[in-house]
């Protein structure tokens, strides 16, 4: 009997954490230089299998592990929704402790200049290093124009992320972006149940 109390107080508990997640709003709303985010997403090589519903934006880079797992559990799921997913692939800018690979810095590149769906779905059916390994990648020195599509794509993430921050999203991979109404829409990072909210702002728009 003394338990019970303390039952009470967990079920209470799980009740209110639940209620909360169920308020989350979808995503957070672009008021500072929403202009200057529609106008890199329309500036931005994006790929997609080109459906014709709501648009969703996917900004990422290849080794993101949140990105895995969104592409391994929602991608199909919104394609079959007949979402148009567009994917926005860059490589990060070097640091000490971690540096682009040429295979990496080539597809990004090649992405970039061809876009073609075909090979984004080539390159994230296999682990990167046998796709670079199997389309002669990795052994590729990129060279001015091929250096030139990597800079543009990591100055857009730059940019981007700059401006999300200033509009309080917190960082995070994958960026996700679309509009609801008129307005522009963000959210950083992936789980099933952060993304069901962005999936229901997104659908109710087509």
């Amino acid at each position: 009997m003394a338990r019970r109390p303390h039952i009470a107080m967990l079920a209470a508990a799980l009740i209110g954490a639940s209620c909360s997640a169920a308020d989350e709003p979808a995503g957070t709303p672009i008021v500072q230089r929403a202009d200057e985010i529609a106008h890199m997403l329309e500036m931005a090589p994006w790929v997609s299998a080109g459906n014709e519903g709501p648009v969703l934006y996917v900004v990422t880079f290849r080794t993101c592990t949140n990105c895995a797992a969104f592409k391994a559990a929602e991608y199909e799921t919104l394609l079959a929704d007949g979402a148009d997913v567009r994917w926005i692939v860059y490589a990060r800018r070097d640091l000490a402790e971690r540096r682009a690979s040429n295979g990496e810095l080539a597809a990004v590149a090649q992405l970039a200049a061809d876009r073609d769906y075909g090979f984004f779905t080539r390159w994230y059916a296999v682990a990167p290093e046998t796709f670079y390994e199997s389309e002669g990648l990795a052994a590729t020195e990129p060279d001015g124009a091929a250096l030139s599509n990597v800079e543009f794509l990591r100055q857009i993430a730059d940019d981007m992320a700059a401006i999300l921050r200033a509009n309080g999203v917190a960082a995070g991979s994958p960026i996700f972006l679309w509009q609801q109404g008129e307005a522009w829409m963000a959210r950083a990072g992936y789980s099933a149940a952060s993304f069901a909210r962005v999936r229901e702002s997104l659908l109710a728009e087509g």
